[in-house]
């Protein structure tokens, strides 16, 4: 299938608190394809996960959320929550960075699954089991059937995260978005969840976004990557890219002019002053800045 399943257009996302706004998400604009795997990358803080869960509808009382968020050509900024509930789930799923947080500690496994299921559709207790056990061992999980009766603390954290995944599909959704799903575990277990939701990904049709801040398993598994830096998005070159030095901006204290002006040694009284836009100044070649640099030397 085709064209675009999730369109995000100039969003924005503001915290208010103390007399102060904080601008989590700044303009950020990208869109995913059915069955697309696209990653969103940055450095901590640098919203991606605060505009994952803007798609989610999963965000505090205190954000004021602005622009567009189409899942399906369905709006779902300003989308009433009865309503937006219907869309999580069974559209959008959403796999969180720490399943230990994310699963109740006492209850089974089983049960748990079930309750997923049961969200969405009424079945009978027998089916949901049933259901539940088809989930687990879609995802790999060693031993399912007993797996059902364990609680989250008799497995392990490649498990738990095996588990979350059997959650987040409970309803088969179109897009699953994956929070640093990988973060907490190994390196060989990190593959392996990967491969796991590429398969899965194939296997079912969905759509994957990929919310990392690792290069390496962005360049691995994604079509596509999005780049964030201080809420905004930023363009990935095909060229190596030298480290930034010093660290990223804090977002209650935003300045006017270019989030980069504290780190680049290039920067103007101009860069200081005012945010450049973000536009294409080569062929399929964007970037937002005063004086571009050409091997180092600004022009």
């Amino acid at each position: 299938m085709s064209g675009a399943l999730l369109e995000v257009t100039d969003l924005r996302v503001d915290f208010r608190g103390g007399g102060q706004v904080l601008r989590a998400v700044d303009q950020l604009t990208y869109s995913v394809r059915r069955g697309q795997t696209v990653a969103v990358i940055g450095e901590s803080g640098s919203g991606k996960t605060v505009s994952s869960r803007a798609i989610m509808g999963l965000l505090p009382p205190t954000a004021k959320v602005t622009g567009s968020i189409r899942f399906d050509d369905v709006e779902m900024v300003g989308l009433a929550e009865k309503t937006m509930r219907s869309h999580r789930g069974r559209g959008v799923a959403m796999v969180f960075q720490d399943p230990t947080r994310s699963l109740n500690p006492t209850m089974r496994i089983g049960g748990q699954i079930r309750e997923a299921i049961q969200t969405h559709e009424k079945t009978p207790r027998a089916t949901a089991h049933d259901r539940a056990l088809e989930l687990l061992e879609l995802v790999r999980l060693p031993a399912a059937k007993e797996r059902l009766e364990q609680y989250p603390h008799q497995l392990s954290g490649g498990m738990r995260q095996r588990v979350m995944i059997a959650i987040a599909l409970a309803a088969s959704p179109k897009l699953l978005i994956a929070d640093e799903a990988t973060t907490a575990l190994d390196v060989t277990t990190q593959a392996q969840i990967m491969e796991l939701l590429r398969d899965l990904q194939q296997r079912l049709g969905m759509a994957l976004i990929m919310i990392s801040h690792d290069l390496g398993l962005a360049a691995s598994f994604a079509d596509e990557v999005v780049v964030m830096y201080a809420g905004r998005l930023e363009n990935a070159s095909h060229a190596p890219l030298a480290a930034v030095p010093g660290q990223p901006p804090n977002l209650a204290l935003r300045e006017p002019g270019c989030p980069f002006t504290p780190r680049c040694p290039s920067a103007t009284d101009q860069c200081r002053q005012h945010m450049p836009a973000f536009e294409e100044h080569e062929p399929e070649h964007m970037w937002a800045c005063w004086h571009p640099c050409e091997e180092g030397v600004a022009r």
